[in-house]
């Protein structure tokens, strides 16, 4: 029988072992709220939150931080990281899970029905990509390139035949990139020219909210449509690590919380209330759990997508518990 999370009275904390697929933990809020913003990194990779942000949830930068300064410059896909490895029983400098806990339950309510959050006006920016051509390609008298751009950001392609005049000739209208890059064609009508793409005035630092949600760790349990969308795209987002959703520190260098099934995840959360001590777990599952590790033998990595700050350490030797 599937047990209902009625946690003792205790603080936020790290993981204290390995579990698969639990209801309770020893981290107290902490575990579900970091829980979400993978979720919510994850599902915003796929395309798949509501809305559109310009870009990924992940690739938004923070900024504007007067304490905890360290996270200033630091992408969302970074700081998750950096709290995945606190929850894993890692350290991050002189970070605590006290000090993060908040800022990760206020990225996973940044965004709601096209609303932008207090904190996310103030804390969250589109990082600005300098314009570098990155492939020229050239056939018969048609020239292509390719630029790195910034999303909304305006560009002006231009063409000058001496490098030593300073009247660049702009060609065509200027362009409002959509992505991180793009890609242009001119056709050449002198012996000799030069191109450079110059970045227009004003630069882009906000991202536009086109309805686009985020959901914190009590909205992808109770909320209908994060709810449904978890359960029908779960195997879409998951493919690739065998349907296997991992927080916390994966492999040998600490502990983590390995789910295997979208229902899994929501027997979890939300992981609300006063935070407790992981004391036992109940799952009506069946499968062995030597069939389990099996299956984490074989997952992969790569939903980690940002390398830890090197500021971070994991800490070695867990044991795993099995939720059956």
């Amino acid at each position: 029988m599937k047990g209902t999370y009625l946690p003792d009275v205790g603080p936020n904390g790290p993981l204290e072992a390995n579990l698969i697929d639990p209801n309770t933990t020893s981290t107290g809020n902490f575990g579900a709220d970091v829980t979400a913003l993978k979720l919510n990194i994850d599902f915003s990779d796929a395309g798949l939150l509501p809305g559109n942000l310009d870009v990924p949830f992940g690739d938004l930068v923070l900024t504007n931080f007067t304490d905890l300064t360290q996270l200033n410059g630091l992408t969302v896909r970074q700081f998750s990281a950096i709290v995945n490895t606190l929850l894993g029983g890692g350290s991050c400098g002189s970070f605590t899970i006290d000090d993060l806990d908040p800022v990760v339950a206020s990225l996973n309510a940044s965004f709601g029905d096209g609303i932008d959050s207090p904190f996310a006006e103030e804390h969250l920016v589109i990082v600005q990509v300098p314009p570098v051509m990155q492939a020229v390609n050239r056939s018969g008298s048609t020239i292509t390139f390719t630029w790195s751009t910034t999303p909304r950001s305006m560009y002006q392609v231009q063409f000058i035949t001496d490098l030593t005049r300073t009247n660049w000739i702009s060609l065509g209208s200027a362009i409002r990139a959509t992505n991180f890059t793009w890609t242009a064609s001119e056709t050449m009508t002198n012996s000799q020219g030069f191109y450079r793409i110059e970045l227009l005035p004003p630069q882009v630092t906000t991202p536009t909210n086109d309805g686009f949600t985020t959901y914190g760790q009590a909205d992808w349990a109770d909320n209908p449509i994060a709810a449904t969308l978890l359960q029908a795209d779960y195997d879409t987002v998951y493919a690739s690590t065998l349907d296997i959703f991992e927080v916390g520190i994966p492999g040998t260098a600490g502990f983590s919380m390995t789910f295997t099934d979208s229902s899994d995840v929501l027997h979890y959360l939300p992981a609300m209330g006063t935070p407790g001590r992981w004391t036992a777990t109940f799952s009506t599952r069946v499968r062995p759990l030597r069939e389990r590790s099996a299956g984490m033998s074989r997952r992969s990595n790569s939903t980690s997508t940002s390398p830890t700050p090197g500021f971070c350490r994991a800490t070695p030797t867990p044991a795993f518990i099995s939720a059956i």
